[in-house]
């Protein structure tokens, strides 16, 4: 019975052990390659972004992103769009408004910030501005059920 018991144990533990050792190699790998020194192109930069923000690490995220549009004249919109949702994501909406407006500034046709904009502008409470952004949306594409649904919320208040 004890043989039993003692094989059971060391099966669970080398189970265990086997899925540690192999969390610790990903992130290993990860931190290997978000912190080399190689000058990274655009796809690597974005790979990079997106692991922070899979692991909702918004902080290093957001460094990552102002470093980039420091450092860089021609930014891709992206960048201005990944920057916003991280402060979306941590609840400064000032902040988060500020770089969708650069996306829009850039790329006035940007669905993806305006929708963002529209969350932003909802959710502090500006109904008359996200009522003008989900109309913007709706005249870039009128097929587009949710800006529709939220236009017809935000009818009843104002």
């Amino acid at each position: 019975m004890i043989k039993i018991y003692l094989a059971s144990l060391i099966l669970i533990l080398s189970a265990a052990c086997f899925i540690i050792t192999n969390e610790i190699y990903k992130n290993f790998k990860n931190y290997k390659f978000i912190n080399s020194k190689i000058n990274k192109n655009h796809k690597e930069l974005l790979e990079i972004l997106q692991v922070h923000i899979n692991r909702k690490n918004w902080l290093a995220c957001i460094i990552k992103v102002e470093q980039i549009i420091k450092n860089k004249e021609n930014l891709s919109i992206e960048y201005y769009n990944i920057i916003g949702y991280c402060y979306y994501s941590i609840k400064i909406y000032h902040l988060a408004n500020y770089y969708y407006q650069q996306t829009i500034q850039q790329e006035p046709n940007n669905i993806i910030a305006l929708f963002s904009l529209g969350k932003i502008y909802i959710l502090t409470k500006k109904y008359k501005k996200a009522y003008d952004i989900y109309n913007t949306i709706i005249i870039l594409d009128s097929n587009n059920k949710i800006a529709k649904k939220q236009v017809k919320i935000l009818n009843k208040y104002l």
